[in-house]
């Protein structure tokens, strides 16, 4: 195969090296680089249609090697080329002679449909009044009537062109356009028309006026008459049906319309279309058809007769073939099979003793005459006949099994073989199996002209190739972290979590962790100790001095036991110089004014005075 898409079969009897014998003819088969040489039908023997090639089958008939596209005994059958097309995003398949196409929706193009196309007028900066046009990397704004400019932006007047409408008509202005309001006894787009009388609108009845150099004349419509159409007349004496092909006509209920009974061969409301006998295409065999009235005529082809060419001629029945040969019935034709002796188109010559080029022995065939002057024929192998036209068929015993295509020759057969087997005979399966194709310890399992892989647990794919990832699925979430394995996975916990999956949370007051009477309260990883007073730390192991230094500037922490004087269970007793609960406050000692006749300055446990 080549082509793009590998879609073409390369013809074989093309390749360098593939000859055939005289008088016959290379005809490539379907699969692979294999052909085969036929006996072509004689030129008077043509049964196949539409270019295809008609080859002898041995058994006194033909075999018709179709054109592509086509198929049937005589190749008269147009094939479904869109039965496995290949077209893409949703196209439609049009098929044809030989091939198809793929008809593309919107957004897709190329020959299959393949490719997505870019619009490039998304976002596009048109007005309203425009429509965007893609032209590849450009695009054009499409203004609607009566808006022009690059991106139809701006109104177009109507009435500004000179010479709009005629003198004595008013121009009104429309979008896209202008309309004339004529004054009376003229018409027309520009009011340019002089109507004369017919401005009054004299013909009544939907009749039409045509206006006269002096007056109008009125054009009445059917089952009216008169000078302006107000007469009602009888349709049928008027002759609305046609004179020469309505048999009846009758006057409708509403006077205006009739009813036309018509002859054979016509049709239509008044019986004036001479209808088309060759319209249903009567004639068989590609007769031609002549239509004529209420009748049609078919030409046949040669070989072929009948009202529709529907009869095909038996030019056996003529008694052309003469020495008791046997006559083959053709298309437009005959074939005589001669007996041993006689020869040409009607069997009528006496053949000469094996003369080289009046020899009765077909398929290479080795011309004799007997000692008593008969003639007879040596066969080449896989050849019999009186005249070696008969090819023996090799294939009947299915030599090559029943999935291989056997295929006769002169010397034999040839064996064709099915996907998955090889041999001369395609006796031996292929094991595909013997090339270890599955990964991961996979099984691999043999069938025809494949195998397929039995993963182990935690593999996948055609050939166990993939780790399946569990942990893809965050077992392990959100108080784990998810370590992928072979076949499972492993989830390493945070602390204060355990489990297969890390969802159980470990109760950490289970080993009563606060002291001093503490209260344990477990939360998730973690565990809270409510303190008694004066107990304090995170398992309330600190008594309130020890916890920290919670007095200040070196005051010094006294614990007391009065819970409700001193709630935090202890007190500061401050250096000299500071005071406050937790001795924060440096005290002023300046503010009793100590110093006489002088300026105090605050220490830090101390005043001193100047003068």
């Amino acid at each position: 195969y080549h082509g793009k898409a590998c879609e073409l079969d390369v013809d074989a009897c093309l390749l360098p090296g593939n000859t055939c014998p005289p008088q016959t003819q290379c005809l490539d088969l379907p699969d692979g680089l294999n052909y085969t040489c036929r006996t072509p039908c004689p030129p008077s023997m043509q049964p196949c249609a539409h270019g295809g090639r008609c080859y002898l089958d041995g058994g006194g008939g033909y075999t018709c090697s179709c054109a592509p596209g086509w198929t049937g005994p005589n190749c008269r059958i147009n094939t479904n080329d869109c039965a496995q097309h290949r077209c893409l995003n949703g196209a439609t398949c049009v098929g044809g002679a030989n091939g198809y196409s793929c008809t593309c929706p919107g957004g897709f193009t190329g020959p299959y449909c393949e490719a997505g196309v870019v619009d490039h007028c998304v976002g596009h900066p048109c007005s309203p009044h425009g429509v965007c046009v893609d032209q590849g990397p450009d695009l054009t704004c499409r203004c609607a009537p009566g808006f022009r400019g690059p991106l139809c932006e701006v109104r177009v007047d109507g009435c500004g062109g000179a010479g709009t409408c005629a003198d004595g008509a008013t121009c009104v202005d429309l979008v896209g356009g202008y309309r004339c309001v004529c004054p009376p006894g003229y018409e027309g787009r520009t009011c340019s028309e002089d109507v004369g009388d017919c401005w009054s609108r004299p013909c009544v009845n939907g009749g039409s006026c045509v206006a006269l150099v002096d007056g109008y004349n009125c054009t009445c419509p059917l089952g009216f008459g008169g000078n302006d159409c107000s007469v009602d007349a009888d349709p049928c004496s008027a002759g609305a049906c046609s004179d020469h092909h309505a048999l009846h006509c009758a006057e409708a209920s509403d006077g205006r319309s009739v009813s036309c009974q018509c002859e054979r061969g016509f049709g239509g409301p008044l019986c004036d279309v001479d209808l088309n006998e060759c319209a249903s295409q009567p004639c068989l065999n590609r007769g031609t058809c002549v239509d004529g009235a209420d009748l049609y005529q078919c030409f046949c082809p040669d070989g072929f007769e009948g009202l529709n060419c529907e009869i095909d001629r038996d030019e056996c029945g003529h008694g052309h073939c003469t020495n008791n040969s046997t006559c083959i019935d053709l298309v437009a034709d005959y074939e005589c099979i001669c007996p041993l002796g006689f020869t040409d188109k009607n069997c009528s010559t006496p053949v000469r003793a094996c003369v080289s080029d009046e020899t009765p022995c077909r398929n290479g065939g080795t011309c004799y005459q007997s000692t008593t002057g008969e003639l007879g024929c040596v066969c080449a192998p896989g050849l019999t006949g009186h005249f070696c036209e008969v090819n023996m068929d090799d294939c009947d015993t299915n030599p090559c099994g029943v999935l291989s295509i056997c295929q006769q020759t002169l010397e034999g057969y040839s064996c064709y073989c099915a996907p998955g087997f090889i041999g001369n005979k395609c006796e031996i399966e292929v094991d595909e199996c013997l090339s270890l194709p599955c990964h991961n310890g996979g099984s691999c399992i043999d069938e025809l002209n494949s195998f397929s892989c039995q993963c182990p647990s935690g593999t996948t794919g055609n050939y166990c190739e993939i780790n399946i990832d569990e942990c893809a699925s965050s077992p392990c979430l959100p108080h784990g972290t998810c370590i992928d394995l072979a076949d499972g996975f492993h989830c390493v916990c945070s602390p204060g979590f355990t489990g297969a999956e890390c969802d159980l949370d470990i109760d950490e007051c289970s080993s009563f962790p606060c002291k001093n009477g503490g209260s344990c309260i477990d939360q998730p990883g973690n565990y809270l100790c409510h303190c008694v007073a004066p107990f304090k730390g995170q398992t309330c192991e600190l008594r309130p001095c020890e916890a920290s230094q919670p007095c200040e500037n070196g005051g010094e922490c006294v614990e007391e036991r009065d819970g409700d004087l001193f709630p935090l269970g202890f007190r500061c007793r401050c250096r000299r110089g500071y005071t406050g609960p937790r001795c924060e406050t440096n005290e002023d000692e300046c503010r009793s004014n100590p110093c006489v006749n002088g300026f105090c300055y605050d220490g830090t446990t101390f005043h001193v005075g100047q003068r």
